[in-house]
């Protein structure tokens, strides 16, 4: 997918919608009700936090998914710097419950997995597959739903987005780094590779084993570390300038009669 005019114009009337749709809002819902005159028709306010938070986190993953398909820059073996692709799944687990935001970011690994599955066809056996199918999409995006849990650690709101939104990169820099060793392991790329940006005279005296766990450290670190930094800082920038985005959706509905009027 390439970043074309439409798929900017669509980004943006997406973005707009969405923070529509966050924003603070009731619905008024009328309801009958019967007393001693005669029929009452119910003006409540209420909220319906299941459904909000399906159509919140769906467009969220929408979201994310289209961000991931506009690099900014995109490395030679695979893995590239999107333009804050994780936030949108980050900013659900900040608004929503641990379950909501793990079952959000296990639904969008398997929609990153339905459209990378030709990455699949690199791997060399059964096992190759199965280890790229856990490690580099179903953990490794998985864990970013541990975003909003881990910043609620912190006592400073902004301290807990930063440091949240860290943490989950790093867990899934560390799935991609397992992963470039067991399922990508090889020595010539790495060789190649680690002679490309003069590291290999201090390196290949290790042995092949440590040649590609450095290959898989850095290689990943590559694009993962810019990554992470453009993701941190948008998070903070966001909480900063609407801090109401990261506001936790409530469990329960909420009614409030607002108004009543009389049918005899």
């Amino acid at each position: 997918m390439q970043s074309t005019p439409v798929i900017c114009f669509m980004e943006v009337a997406g973005v707009l919608f969405l923070v529509l749709f966050l924003c603070p809002h009731k619905q008024v819902c009328p309801s009958w009700t019967e007393n001693k005159k005669g029929w009452l028709i119910v003006m409540k306010q209420t909220k319906t936090p299941r459904i909000h938070s399906m159509v919140e986190c769906a467009l969220l993953i929408a979201l994310g998914y289209v961000l991931s398909y506009i690099p900014l820059f995109r490395m030679p073996h695979g893995g590239s710097i999107t333009m804050v692709s994780m936030a949108p799944i980050l900013l659900i687990g900040f608004r929503q419950s641990p379950r909501w935001a793990l079952l959000s970011s296990f639904a969008y690994s398997l929609v990153q997995l339905l459209f990378g599955v030709q990455d699949l066809a690199y791997c060399q056996s059964l096992a190759a597959v199965v280890g790229c199918i856990l490690l580099d999409f179903v953990l490794g995006f998985t864990v970013l739903g541990l975003a909003g849990w881990i910043g609620r650690l912190f006592p400073w709101p902004a301290v807990g987005v930063a440091c949240g939104s860290f943490l989950v990169c790093l867990m899934r820099y560390l799935c991609s780094f397992v992963s470039g060793y067991l399922v990508w392991r090889d020595y010539d790329y790495a060789v190649a590779w680690l002679a490309q940006v003069e590291l290999l005279d201090k390196v290949a005296s290790l042995g092949e084993s440590a040649v590609c766990w450095i290959y898989s450290a850095l290689y990943n670190a590559s694009y993962m570390l810019p990554e992470t930094v453009i993701t941190c800082a948008a998070m903070v920038v966001l909480y900063l300038l609407m801090p109401w985005m990261f506001k936790r959706v409530q469990k329960k509905p909420v009614d409030a009669t607002v108004s009543t009027f009389s049918i005899l």
